[in-house]
């Protein structure tokens, strides 16, 4: 080995290898690599890259060093997901292997990933959906803390960072442009710095051929500051929808978190009761049919639906177990309450050991609002068979089950669509009972060709699961006898687990009937106007949102809800008057004079 090598580079000797371990090993080592197969050499592929271009430029001077491409999509990774600084300390601490500040920029610019705040980049999301051979798509919007501060982008003389203006709901591209200094001064003194980024992103929904999901998409990304309400993310979904639609891609729903504001607009289109008696998205051509039949009591929606809408499936696990922990709710199951100190009682009884219920006082710390791992603990089945052996808590274990049925209906993946909509509708019956940016763009775009790179990229604990398809056989087919009987099994189900805290009363008015009330026959009224009872009266006048014939994308202004409204989470909850079941509140037993 040494003798071919000293062969080759008549400068070295044995006495200079020998000297140099280093050298020693790097010649042991590209031998090794290249007697390996194919797979563990593009294991190392990256690594041989890298070391090969510090070798290369360390030789160089500083204004002729080479990069290849798959450092240069290395650097772009990495200053994506580390940052300027963490970039400049690694550039600066290996000489050569890095391209400088000034060349990433370029290559930034040339990836035509840069993104000016508040366009929608509905063109290149068409390309981007034309490249995967997709037409129906999933669109998502949220909201994160920024840090507040102004910058000046000199591509589009405007200045960034203030709250972006909305028109009819959609930001207005490129508001804050001016040449005058006093302009300038008079929006920092008058306008306060955004403190959230709105970013929209759209999932394309592949194929039952196609084996890997699609990567979705940055559409757009604005400051705001929390003044929006939902009249405005009405009208900005209508004018999403109908920009992918003129490009031949099918927007069929949109996902959020938990906010007031966006299950209020997510009420108001799906006619989930409310409605918007102008505006009948539901009659759209592009709507969709459900067929149900007199054997759904529990099916409150039109027939019709143009979209469909989800909650954050982690957002909304975590915010259930932050109810358990909250120190101002009182929950309560009849007359059994639903307390966080019965898990504190098993954590510090002496009987148990953490083998026994794997909880920690982290997992109930109230401090870590997003804590999702903790959830998981709560819904364990050696937890569940302490709280079941408790005469005490049967309330607390009936809410951490219902939290189960939560994360097998939306979060796990190996579950087939039966199971998870037997957890949907078990959750849902025993809730009713008891209720009765640019950077990002580019790392996206990275990662979607990750193994020409030879990268290996980091995976969030959101997608630690590989991005393969989850068609199955047993899941592609479902009809609506399967559908029924699900619903059927997980109301009985329910019902059984509710049999001791039911009130004997409110039992047998259940158990006779053996269905779910239709409460949405039953509705008289709605406390407080927020929303009108859904109608189909094409003669009714209301103020609520009304749709141009036309011009599809523009809504008018709707006055039925006020800011305050939407900040205030408990005017979500819709009040109604039955006429002919009160057992809202249930008791042991019922007073005489009652």
């Amino acid at each position: 080995m040494a003798t071919s090598n000293v062969d080759a580079n008549p400068s070295l000797s044995f006495n200079f290898i020998n000297k140099h371990p280093l050298l020693q090993k790097l010649i042991t080592w590209y031998q090794q690599v290249g007697t390996e197969n194919k797979d563990n050499e593009n294991k190392h592929g990256f690594l041989k890259h890298f070391i090969d271009t510090i070798a290369n430029n360390l030789t160089k001077s500083s204004n002729n060093l080479r990069y290849s491409d798959t450092i240069k999509n290395f650097a772009l990774s990495l200053y994506v997901l580390g940052g300027k600084l963490t970039y400049e300390f690694i550039r600066l601490n290996l000489p050569g292997s890095l391209p400088n500040l000034t060349m990433l920029n370029t290559l930034i610019s040339n990836s035509n990933s840069k993104i000016s705040e508040a366009e929608f980049r509905f063109d290149q999301l068409q390309k981007h959906f034309d490249d995967y051979n997709v037409q129906y798509a999933f669109g998502s919007e949220d909201t994160t803390g920024i840090i507040k501060q102004i910058k000046y982008d000199s591509t589009t003389n405007t200045f960034n960072g203030f709250p972006t203006p909305l028109d009819h709901g959609v930001p207005i591209k490129e508001y804050y442009q001016t040449n005058s200094f006093d302009t300038l001064k008079l929006w920092f003194n008058s306008i306060d710095k955004s403190s959230l980024l709105n970013v929209h992103m759209i999932q394309p929904v592949q194929s039952t051929h196609q084996s890997i999901i699609p990567s979705p998409f940055l559409l757009s990304a604005y400051g705001i500051d929390n003044t929006a309400t939902a009249n405005d993310i009405l009208q900005r979904w209508w004018y999403i929808f109908n920009q992918c639609l003129q490009r031949n891609i099918r927007i069929i729903g949109f996902s959020t978190d938990a906010d007031a504001k966006y299950l209020r607009a997510m009420r108001l289109m799906s006619g989930f009761f409310g409605s918007l008696p102008s505006f009948k998205a539901h009659q759209h051509p592009q709507a969709f049919q459900i067929k149900p039949t007199s054997r759904w009591p529990w099916f409150y929606l039109h027939e019709q639906q143009l979209l469909l809408f989800f909650q954050d499936p982690t957002h909304l696990v975590t915010k259930w177990r932050n109810r358990l922990l909250s120190s101002a709710a009182e929950l309560c199951f009849g007359n059994q309450f639903i307390l966080i100190n019965h898990l504190h009682d098993i954590i510090n009884n002496e009987t148990y050991s953490k083998l026994d219920h794997g909880l920690t006082k982290s997992d109930i710390n109230p401090k870590d609002r997003q804590n999702f791992s903790s959830c998981l603990k709560l819904t364990s089945a050696d937890l569940f068979q302490i709280l079941n052996d408790d005469v005490n808590t049967p309330g607390t274990l009936i809410y951490l089950q219902m939290l189960k049925m939560i994360i097998l209906a939306y979060v796990e993946k190996k579950p087939t669509i039966a199971e998870r909509m037997l957890g949907v509708w078990y959750f849902s019956v025993e809730y009713g009972l008891h209720g009765s940016n640019s950077k990002h763009s580019i790392q996206r775009k990275l990662q979607k060709t990750e193994s020409d790179n030879n990268l290996v990229f980091p995976v969030h604990h959101k997608h630690r699961n590989d991005r393969q398809s989850s068609f199955t056989q047993s899941q592609s087919e479902i009809d609506q006898i399967d559908i029924e009987r699900i619903i059927t099994e997980a109301y009985h189900e329910a019902m059984d687990m509710l049999d001791e805290l039911l009130s004997e009363y409110v039992f047998k008015q259940l158990n006779s009937t053996s269905k779910m009330y239709d409460y949405s026959s039953q509705l008289s009224n709605i406390d407080g106007g927020e929303f009108e009872i859904a109608d189909d009266d094409e003669d009714e006048t209301t103020d609520d949102l009304n749709i141009d014939d036309d011009n599809n994308d523009s809504f008018s202004s709707n006055d039925d809800y006020s800011d305050d409204d939407e900040k205030d989470d408990t005017r979500d909850l819709i009040n109604t008057t039955k006429k002919d079941f009160t057992g809202m509140k249930v008791f042991n037993k019922i007073e005489p004079h009652l």
